[in-house]
C-alpha cells in the first residue's frame, strides 16, 4: 500500500494534458495537485482519452470510547495510483470525525469521505466502551475494558480499507487499540495490563511529501499511565490517571486518525478523544 517513490518510477499519472480545478491546487515536482479539507467540486474540463490521476480518499476517524475506553478506528482508505478520469464535474465529500464516547459508551464512528461516484472510503469505527467489542468501520474500533469476566472480540475493519482493531481478554481494566490503514489496533490481556496502541497508518507521497495517514487511537487505562499510543497517521493518545484525570487526545484533523479511548480513576470518568477528519486529495502530470 505504500507509494513512496512511484512517481519517480513513472507509474503515476501517465496521460498529460488535463485540466482541471477544485480545492486548493499547488504544483509541485511537475505534478498539479488539488487538496479537499471540506466539501468542494473537483471540474475536469479537458482530459485526453486514458486520462488518469492519482487520488486518496480518507474518510474521517472515529471516537475513543468512555471509561477505559478503546482507541477509535482510523477512517477508510481509498487509493488510487491511476484512477481513470473523464470531464465532469464531482462533488467531493471530506468526512468529519466522530465524537468520542461518553458516559460509558461507545465512541461514534467518522463519517465518509469520496471523490464523486470514482472513489469512496468508509468511516471510522467507535471505540468500545466498557464490555463492549467496539464497532465495525473503515478500520474497526478497539476493544473497552472491563472488571467483568468477558472478553471481546475484534471488531472489522472494511476490506482494502483498514485492519481491525484489538480485542481484550477476560478482566482487563484498560482499552485496546483502534485499527489502523496499517495494521491492527494492539489487543491487551491481563499480561500486559497496558492500554493497546493504535494500529499504524500507511505513508502516502501525493501530496509531494511522505505523509501517513489513518492511524488507530490507543486504548485508555484505569488509575495508570500506561495508555496506549496513537499509530502514525494521526491516531490520539489514550488517556490514564496520574495524581489527576490524564484527557485522551483527538485524532488529528485531516488524517482520519482515531481518537483515544477514556481513561478512569475508580468510577471518575475522564474525556474521551474525538476522531480526526478526512481529506481528498487529487494529482496529475501537467
Amino acid at each position: 500500500m505504500n507509494t513512496l517513490g512511484l512517481r519517480n518510477l513513472g507509474f503515476v499519472g501517465t496521460r498529460r494534458g488535463i485540466i482541471a480545478s477544485g480545492g486548493v491546487e499547488t504544483d509541485v515536482g511537475g505534478y498539479r495537485i488539488h487538496t479537499f479539507t471540506s466539501l468542494g467540486t473537483f471540474s475536469v474540463t479537458q482530459a485526453p482519452s486514458g486520462a488518469t490521476v492519482e487520488s486518496l480518499v480518507v474518510s474521517g476517524g472515529a471516537g475513543g470510547g468512555s471509561s477505559r475506553g478503546g482507541g477509535g478506528g482510523a477512517g477508510g482508505v481509498s487509493y488510487s495510483a491511476s484512477l481513470s478520469i473523464t470531464t465532469g464535474t464531482f462533488t467531493i465529500t471530506v468526512g468529519g470525525g466522530g465524537a468520542g464516547g461518553t458516559s460509558s459508551n461507545d465512541g461514534v464512528n467518522g463519517s465518509n469521505s469520496s471523490l464523486g461516484v470514482l472513489s469512496t472510503g468508509t468511516g471510522g469505527g467507535g471505540g468500545g466502551g466498557v464490555n463492549s467489542s467496539g464497532v465495525a468501520g473503515g478500520c474497526g474500533g478497539g476493544g473497552g475494558g472491563s472488571g467483568a469476566s468477558s472478553a471481546t472480540t475484534r471488531s472489522g475493519g472494511t476490506a482494502s480499507q483498514g485492519f481491525a482493531g484489538g480485542s481484550r481478554s477476560n478482566a482487563v481494566s484498560c482499552g485496546a487499540g483502534g485499527g489502523g490503514m496499517g495494521a491492527v489496533g494492539e489487543s491487551v490481556s491481563n499480561a500486559n495490563n497496558k492500554g493497546g496502541n493504535g494500529g499504524i497508518g500507511v505513508a502516502y507521497s501525493i501530496s509531494g511529501s511522505s505523509v501517513y495517514y489513518a492511524g488507530g487511537g490507543g486504548g485508555g487505562v484505569n488509575n495508570s499511565t500506561n495508555f496506549g499510543t496513537g499509530g502514525s497517521g494521526g491516531g490520539g493518545t489514550g488517556g490514564g490517571y496520574s495524581g489527576g484525570g490524564i484527557a485522551a487526545t483527538a485524532g488529528t484533523a485531516n488524517t482520519g486518525g482515531g481518537g483515544g479511548g477514556s481513561g478512569t480513576f475508580s468510577s471518575t470518568l475522564f474525556a474521551s478523544g474525538n476522531g480526526g477528519s478526512g481529506i481528498v486529495i487529487v494529482s496529475y502530470l501537467l
